[in-house]
């Protein structure tokens, strides 16, 4: 059985993982200007991990797919691009990455 915790051998890949722990969603409001530099920054990093899936560990999976949620809420409470229902779209694909990434933190920590 392979060991999911072991970490990734890709150098392109390890330095995109840390790339992406730079660029995390903000937690307060910032200029959209910038947010959106960062974002664009975020995403093409998001590339790199899911272009070499072979190479990133279970754990590293989970660490992106929690980034990305943090950016969905992100843009769902503060793109001013976002109105009306795509706005409640935003939010309801935020709600829905979080619900299995909750469930998976509950089933490792034994309550669930």
């Amino acid at each position: 059985m392979a060991n999911d915790n072991k970490r990734a051998g890709s150098h392109e890949v390890l330095v995109a993982l840390e790339a992406l722990r730079r660029l995390g969603a903000p937690e307060e409001r910032i200029r959209w200007s910038v947010a959106e530099q960062r974002w664009r920054w975020f995403i093409r990093e998001v590339a790199v991990v899911t272009d070499n899936s072979e190479m990133v560990t279970r754990d590293q999976l989970i660490e992106v797919m929690w980034a990305m949620a943090h950016w969905l809420r992100y843009m769902a409470f503060h793109c001013p691009k976002l109105k009306g229902r795509a706005k409640e779209e935003a939010m309801d694909c935020w709600l829905d990455l979080c619900q299995p990434l909750e469930r998976l933190d509950a089933m490792e920590q034994g309550n669930g």
